[in-house]
């Protein structure tokens, strides 16, 4: 019994369509992960210069 390439071929393009999306949902996954990283830094350093603003209120 010879199996039909054509389903063969849809077949292999649905899986490595799908494993481009999860691929692509991984790499959006990483990137929130560093964004959100990132921005507690980010804020971070911002309340470090909030606070150095109020302790030395005659700079600016």
């Amino acid at each position: 019994m010879r199996r039909n390439p054509l389903i063969l071929l849809i077949l292999l393009s649905w899986m490595s369509r799908t494993s481009l999306f999860l691929l692509m949902i991984s790499f959006l996954w990483i990137f929130l992960i560093l964004l959100q990283f990132l921005l507690k830094k980010l804020l971070n350093c911002v309340l470090c210069f909030l606070q150095m603003l109020h302790r030395f209120p005659g700079v600016f």
